[in-house]
This record gives structure tokens, sequence and C-alpha cells, in this order.
């Protein structure tokens, strides 16, 4: 396998490549990020990168908001800062995540901030994230205990709104 495949099966295969052609996306290396953070100026690093991808034409920009640290929220209440600053610089597609609500999801794309946001942990404990938001159902809160625990307690096991609602009833 040569350096550039993407990882495939034992057996030598190669997983289908699902990358528009010629295009990479781009997102987070955390483990970049946060020695960044105590070594360098991330506004001028981070806006420096989104500007010369520009030269480049990625996928996208994966932009993991800082209102995290590691699995806790650190900032609540705090506005999409990352992907705003980030968006002015780059002109390709941007999608953003780091706890995301339905509603601030929504005001972020509607903003122009980002073009997608993704969701984590709302998606394990809601099966049926789209159609929750889509119809404004309730979000089954998540269990942060569960995260990586090594088993399928926690993620294989949150019921869709309709069971949830029939085991209510």
């Amino acid at each position: 396998m040569a350096p550039t495949d993407p990882p495939g099966p034992a057996s030598g295969a190669r997983a289908p490549d699902v990358r528009p052609p010629g295009r990479i996306p781009v997102g987070p290396l955390a483990g970049f990020a946060a020695l960044c953070l105590l070594i360098c100026d991330p506004h001028a690093l981070f806006g420096h990168v989104a500007t010369r991808l520009n030269d480049h034409g990625p996928a996208y920009l994966h932009v993991i908001e800082p209102r995290m640290q590691g699995i806790d929220l650190a900032v609540v209440g705090q506005g999409a800062v990352a992907t705003q600053q980030l968006r002015k610089l780059f002109g390709g597609t941007v999608i953003a995540a780091g706890a995301f609500e339905p509603e601030t999801a929504e005001r972020t794309v509607a903003d122009g901030d980002a073009d997608l946001i993704a969701f984590a942990r709302y998606f394990i404990s809601n099966p049926d994230l789209p159609e929750r938001i889509r119809l404004n159902l309730p979000l089954s809160p998540y269990d942060r205990s569960t995260f990586y625990a090594f088993d399928a307690h926690g993620y294989t096991d949150y019921p869709f709104y309709d069971e949830e609602k029939a085991a209510r009833a």
C-alpha cells in the first residue's frame, strides 16, 4: 500500500474514496491544535493556514469551535467564533463542529459562517437527529460517562423518538 492510500482491510483491499476527484478535506489535528495554543498565536496561525488553503482547493475546511475542552463544554453560550473568523479567510466549504445545538447550528448556517454543521454527541443519543431537528422534537440527553467506554452501551441503546414516546405512554 502506498503512503497516500487510505487505510483498508488487512487483506489489502482499498476502501472506496468518496472525496471529489483531486480534492482532499482539511480537518482538525487535535494534538497540533493543543500544542499551538501553548506556543503560538492560534488566530495568526490558523488564519494563515485558511488563507493559504484557498490556493489548493480542498474539499472542505472542518473547524472545531474552541468552546470545548476535551469532551467537556468549557464555554457556554459562545457563538461560532473560530468559524466566523476562518469563513472570512477561506472561500470553500466550511464545516463547523463543537457543542452546537439545533438553534445555534441553524443560526451559524443562516449567518453564512458555515455551510454545514457536524454533530457528534447528539447523534449518539439521538439516532434520528435530523428528523428531530426537522420536526423540532426534544433531544435526548447524552451520557458522557459512556463515551469511549469500549462497548456498545451508550452508543447503540438510545431510542428513536417514536420508541421513547411509546415508552413514556
